[in-house]
């Protein structure tokens, strides 16, 4: 007779099926005659496995932690795919930089060497080829590499712009003067309208290579020197522009004569005036950003000093000129 010990069990709960495998067996169950010799009655007397106690799942923090470790591990798996795909990219960018990067080099060492060689040859002092113009040199001009930043680079291209827009205001003034001069036959405006050629080799030299110098060098005291001659420029412009008869200029009163005239030659004059007007303004801005590149560098004291220091100078190189300056000088003082 088989007693089922399931039914008075205190702890039996339905809602659990539990698996007592055979624990729940009675000790003396008539299961016929035992063969000791087989192997299905080895594992008869395993220990029954451990039950599960009622009413108590895991805490929900635990889950938490899982849920949060599961998603940085995801997080993670897909960074280091992204990062891996996109490795080709970067790698080709690096090297396509440091390629760069040592061309660069090459050229600073060949240039350097070059420079030492050049130096060399003129014993020591450092000669620069002539590079302008490209038709005929005759000087060295390199912007890029003379300017020290990039307001000064910007400040001598616009110096550039403006000797080179003096050239084409004078051509066309030229053409002007000289149609003025086929239909109406005035020849003094025309004449004067030709000297007018010699003032481009002047601003040349006098303004452009004087704030050349005074950039490549930094020296405040040269930049004096530059507004000396630059502001009788921008006095010419402004009269130029207002364009007086006589003064071989065409300009406002110019254009205002002659549209009673030949309404063409009136066009080209107005064309003329427009062209002084504009290189005007582009003077007085080229005079403004000197003047803030000169306070940017020192200003006036700067300016004291290498006065100071030039006059030092010449003294030490010329003696015998100071030597009889002062002479003449006291001599002068005595005879009063």
């Amino acid at each position: 007779m088989d007693v089922d010990y399931r039914a008075d069990n205190p702890f039996d709960d339905s809602s659990e099926e539990v698996n007592f495998a055979r624990s729940d067996e009675p000790p003396f169950r008539d299961d016929g005659p035992v063969n000791f010799g087989s192997s299905e009655r080895k594992n008869d007397h395993s220990s029954p496995p451990v039950l599960p106690a009622k009413n108590s799942p895991k805490p929900k923090k635990e889950k938490e932690k899982k849920e949060k470790k599961s998603k940085k591990e995801n997080s993670s798996i897909t960074l280091t795919s992204s990062t891996t795909s996109s490795d080709p990219n970067l790698a080709s960018r690096e090297a396509e930089l440091r390629r760069r990067e040592e061309e660069l080099n090459r050229r600073e060492a060949q240039l350097n060497e070059r420079e030492k060689a050049v130096s060399k040859q003129s014993g020591g002092k450092l000669v620069r080829p002539p590079n302008w113009p490209f038709f005929k040199p005759f000087l060295y001009q390199n912007i890029s590499l003379d300017s020290p930043t990039a307001s000064t680079r910007k400040l001598l291209r616009m110096a550039y712009v403006g000797w080179l827009a003096s050239l084409v205001v004078l051509v066309w003034n030229f053409i002007c003067m000289l149609t003025l001069l086929v239909t109406n036959g005035i020849v003094g405006d025309f004449i004067i309208s030709i000297l007018y050629g010699v003032v481009l080799p002047v601003i040349w030299f006098f303004i452009f290579r004087t704030l050349y110098r005074a950039v490549r060098k930094s020296k405040a005291s040269v930049y004096i020197i530059f507004w000396i001659f630059f502001v009788l420029e921008i006095a010419s412009t402004i009269m130029f522009t207002i364009g007086l008869k006589g003064g071989g200029a065409g300009g406002i009163f110019w254009m205002v004569s002659l549209w009673s005239v030949s309404t063409p030659i009136a066009i080209m004059f107005l064309v003329c005036t427009i062209l002084w007007g504009a290189l005007a303004a582009l003077n007085v801005g080229i005079f403004i950003f000197s003047r803030v590149e000169y306070g940017r560098i020192g200003g006036s004291a700067r300016a004291k000093e290498e006065v100071k220091k030039g006059a030092t100078q010449f003294a030490v190189d010329n003696p015998e000129i100071v030597i009889a300056s002062s002479k003449h000088a006291i001599d002068f003082a005595n005879r009063e």
